[in-house]
């Protein structure tokens, strides 16, 4: 066998080597543990408001995150678009609830649910299915603020969240 034969069978083993590990097939990242991640997004979407004490609204968001834990694994660096609802009112009857579709570096995803039971920008969400490394996981946990609310034109905003939690990937 020529030098040239060899290093092109050693170039191309290295090439298939490379494509399995970043297919997610390889991933040395651990199958469970702590969530703990920035999730940082703008919204948009409609805001009705009968009365001086009462509104109520629709928002898109659309996040970008990287985990404060795991970098480069599951949770880091991932896009999100996200659907909620909200009501404010000022007789303490306020809340918001949604659903988040995320897309990780590999194109796998993720669809969690999330209730703030205060309307305080804080509360509980629960992982209900996915797509690649994430069918069959088991994730929950909780959301707060992680910086102040930014109101760029009327119905838009803006704000830094941190996502906690735990997960169990198949």
């Amino acid at each position: 066998m020529n030098v040239r034969t060899n290093f092109i069978g050693r170039l191309c083993s290295m090439l298939a080597l490379a494509s399995f590990t970043h297919s997610g097939l390889c991933a040395d990242y651990p199958k469970e543990g702590p969530i703990e991640v920035n999730f940082c997004f703008a919204a948009e979407g409609p805001r009705f408001q009968p009365t001086a004490s009462l509104a109520f609204g629709q928002q898109i968001l659309h996040a970008a995150s990287f985990s404060n834990t795991l970098t480069g694994g599951p949770f880091d660096h991932y896009g999100s678009v996200c659907v909620l609802v909200y009501v404010q009112n000022s007789g303490g009857k306020s809340g918001a609830n949604g659903h988040c579709e995320n897309t990780d570096k590999d194109g796998h995803k993720w669809i969690y649910t999330f209730l703030d039971a205060g309307n305080q920008m804080s509360g509980a969400w629960e992982f209900i299915g996915g797509t690649g490394k994430y069918e069959g996981a088991h994730m929950s946990g909780d959301f707060l603020p992680a910086g102040p609310l930014f109101f760029g034109a009327p119905g838009h905003v803006q704000r830094c969240m941190k996502v906690r939690g735990t997960y169990k990937l198949r």
